[in-house]
C-alpha cells in the first residue's frame, strides 16, 4: 500500500486497517518501520488477541524494563501513562508505543474512527471509550536501525503538552 505523499502514521494505520477491513482479515499488527520493533514479541500480541484483547499494545515498560531513552522522553512517557491511566480507568504503562495488535472490532472501529494528531496515546483512550479490551504486553524494543527521531528534548516536552491536552479534549468529542 502506498499513499501519494507522506500522510503521517495515523493516517497510514488506518490505511492498513481498511486493507484488513476490506479484505476479511480478523486481526491486524502494526509495527514502526525503523527497527525498533522485535518480530520475536508478535506471538506474546497475536496471544493476547486469542485471549479476547481487541486493542494490544506491545509495552516497553510492562515487565521487564530493559528500554532506555533519554530523560526527557521518559518523564513525558511516564506522565502521559498516568494521564492515560486516569482517564481510561486503567493502568497503561507504555502510551507512545506503535507496536500494536488489532482484534476484529478494533480493525473495524479504527478503519473509520481513526486519530489525527496522537495516534498512539490517542487511541487508547478511544478503545476506552469504545469499552473496547485493551491489553498491554511485554515486548522488547530495540535500538532504531533506521532513520532519527524528529523529537529533540524541546519537541519532547512540547510534544508532551500538546498531547496531553489533545487527551484531555478527546474526552469531549463523540464518536
Amino acid at each position: 500500500m502506498r499513499h501519494p505523499f507522506n500522510l503521517g502514521v495515523a493516517a497510514g494505520e488506518a490505511t492498513g486497517l481498511l486493507y484488513a477491513l476490506r479484505h476479511g482479515y480478523a486481526r491486524a499488527l502494526r509495527m514502526d518501520g525503523d527497527g525498533q520493533h522485535d518480530p520475536q514479541s508478535v506471538p506474546a500480541l497475536l496471544k493476547a488477541l486469542d485471549e479476547g484483547a481487541e486493542l494490544v499494545v506491545g509495552s516497553r515498560f510492562a515487565g521487564v524494563a530493559s528500554f532506555q531513552s533519554t530523560w526527557v522522553r521518559r518523564l513525558g512517557s511516564r506522565f502521559l501513562s498516568h494521564l492515560l491511566s486516569s482517564l481510561c480507568r486503567q493502568r497503561i504503562t507504555d502510551p507512545t508505543s506503535g507496536f500494536r495488535g488489532f482484534g476484529p472490532r478494533a480493525v473495524r472501529f479504527f478503519s473509520t474512527h481513526f486519530p489525527h494528531d496522537y495516534p498512539e496515546p490517542e487511541s487508547v483512550l478511544m478503545a476506552s471509550r469504545q469499552q473496547l479490551p485493551i491489553v498491554e504486553v511485554p515486548v522488547k524494543m530495540r535500538s532504531r536501525r533506521a532513520g532519527v527521531s524528529s523529537l529533540t528534548p524541546w519537541r519532547s516536552a512540547f510534544y508532551m503538552a500538546k498531547v496531553s491536552f489533545a487527551l484531555l479534549m478527546e474526552r469531549f468529542r463523540t464518536v
